[in-house]
């Protein structure tokens, strides 16, 4: 950088103040560099920095951005803080580093919290591991879930720093970096693989310091990844379960909570809406009411809310009474935006967009424009449950062709992105649906085919549709009735084991469907008679009213 002969005094202060700045960043506000300059400079600053400040804003390197509530400078341009960078040695940044941090930590209190990521960033290129590591936890803390890659981001450097430093803090801090980071890492679409590394890193650190808090973290967050990264359903549960028993061993009535909350969904996913219901009741006594207790368990998501959330689509909405479901998750929806969870607000919009449609009811289109803008914050996952809602709109309006389209792009958001892996059938299921509206019967049954081999092979249920979907493509193929007939009883035990009764309506139809192709009208009205009475019994009127016209026909 060449410097203007009016800076080239006998004493430099202005260059050094414009060096120290450039370390400051593009911006920077006169009390934190009359401190940083206090503490690295060798002779006293004091009043001459008004005068090294109004000579620099003279040669257009800087100019005054703002007066209050301090006053702010900030560089005219990049390259101007560039020069001024690449001018000091080494040694000199990093001292000024170390008086930047110090500096800001020294500042505002009220904006520590803000300025967390900015102090780490400035320890970490001073050298200081350490502090880096505590500054970038408390970042990620911040920022939580109101923007995901931003609070991964954090924890990766967190991690990094831990690793440089030394002792049992530092050691402790590298724990809690990789199970906050693995369980952000499901929600961005961080690769299994790299999942794995977290975890075995974080367990031999939280081993090492006998840390029972983060190694249950750690089993808890890296089962939500074997279920939602790998479709490994079953894994999740032992996962989970050792999480729980870890968190149980602490006492620790927060962790406890935060591991049950997650074990519960693992219950869900794999159709076990019993137990899941227990462990959601579980998880609702720990909290005592406080949607805040448990919520670093899994980076900030609330335990209550979350399994709430999950607990009355899957296990009231879908065993028993989904309209008291609906009103449920509407309070749900508003109680996590009123208590700073948007994630867990996009997660009770997504449940009821799925009631909505299973019951008949309009809408949904409303609920996809609502979590829209929320992708950006929560990643992939978002992203995928984004295409799901869009789905379920596009198939209220009978949209087919753009059912498909929209089916294709979230399987490739799961398939190509490592998120959600067990919503693989829901896709299917509806891309399938799509096809025989379409007249393509054969695409359908491939497609609804694909997402019924996919829960036989991982034991999830996401989405039990599929089965009612298969055997319409297969009525639609006239395909043999014993081939029909197994597809029916598979499903009817399916439903009988995991409880999903609001599907047993349109089982019953479909049985009815098979009975009049053989001729057996007797069965046929059997079957429609039960069919009329689950959609009643689940206050499916629309589809009680067809099964209804049917059956005097």
């Amino acid at each position: 950088m060449c410097w203007p002969p009016v800076l080239i005094a006998s004493t430099k202060l202005p260059k050094r103040v414009l060096q120290s700045a450039a370390v400051i960043g593009m911006q920077f506000a006169e009390p934190v560099l009359r401190r940083v300059l206090a503490e690295i400079e060798t002779d006293t600053v004091g009043s001459a920095l008004s005068t090294a400040l109004a000579t620099l804003i003279d040669a257009e390197f800087v100019y005054e951005q703002a007066l209050y509530p301090e006053v702010e400078y900030a560089f005219k341009h990049p390259l101007t803080q560039e020069g001024a960078l690449g001018s000091q040695l080494r040694d000199r940044q990093r001292r000024t580093h170390h008086a930047v941090a110090v500096a800001l930590e020294a500042g505002d209190a009220q904006r520590l919290d803000e300025n967390a990521a900015l102090i780490a960033h400035h320890y970490e290129q001073a050298e200081e591991a350490l502090p880096a590591a505590r500054w970038y936890r408390r970042a990620a803390e911040w920022v939580g879930m109101k923007d995901t890659p931003a609070a991964l981001q954090h924890w990766q450097k967190l991690r990094q720093m831990a690793a440089f430093g030394a002792g049992r803090e530092a050691t402790a801090l590298l724990a809690v970096g990789c199970s906050q980071a693995i369980s952000l890492g499901w929600r961005v679409g961080l690769s299994a693989a790299d999942c794995t590394v977290l975890f075995n890193e974080g367990c031999a650190a939280a081993k090492e310091v006998g840390d029972l808090h983060s190694l249950a973290i750690l089993n808890g967050n890296y089962g939500a990844v074997g279920i939602l990264v790998e479709g490994r359903v079953l894994d999740g549960v032992r996962y989970m379960t050792e999480a729980v028993r870890l968190a149980d061993l602490t006492g620790d009535v927060a962790l406890r909570c935060g591991t049950t909350a997650l074990l519960s969904y693992s219950h869900l996913w794999c159709g076990d809406l019993w137990e899941a219901e227990r462990v959601v009741a579980r998880v609702i006594t720990l909290a005592g009411g406080d949607p805040h207790l448990g919520a670093r368990v899994n980076a900030g998501a609330s335990a209550l809310l979350g399994a709430r959330c999950f607990g009355v689509e899957w296990v009231i909405g879908c065993t028993r009474d989904p309209n008291s479901a609906l009103r449920e998750l509407a309070a749900l929806r508003q109680q996590a935006l009123d208590c700073g969870y948007p994630e867990q607000a996009m997660w009770a919009a997504w449940c009821e967009a799925n009631l909505r449609s299973a019951l008949g009811k309009g809408g949904i289109d409303a609920l996809a424009q609502w979590i829209a803008p929320l992708t950006e914050r929560f990643g992939v996952a978002a992203a995928v449950i984004l295409e799901a809602t869009r789905c379920n709109a596009l198939t209220a309006d009978h949209a087919w062709q753009t059912v498909v389209e929209t089916g294709a792009t979230g399987l490739c958001l799961i398939r190509e992105r490592s998120a959600m892996h067990p919503m693989q059938p829901f896709f299917l299921a509806h891309t399938a649906n799509a096809h025989l509206e379409l007249g393509e019967a054969l695409l359908g049954r491939t497609e609804a085919l694909a997402g019924v081999d996919y829960m036989r092979e991982t034991h999830s249920v996401f989405d039990p549709h599929c089965y009612a979907v298969l055997a319409r493509a297969q009525l639609e193929l006239r395909e043999p009735e014993p081939d029909i007939a197994s597809t029916l009883d598979e499903y009817a035990a399916l439903i009988e084991r995991t409880g999903f009764h609001i599907y047993e309506g349109e089982m019953h139809e479909l049985r009815a469907r098979l009975a009049e192709r053989e001729g057996r009208q007797a069965d046929r009205a059997a079957a429609l008679a039960i069919a009329h009475d689950c959609y009643t019994r689940f206050g499916m009127t629309g589809q009680a009213a067809r099964v209804m016209a049917v059956s005097v026909e």
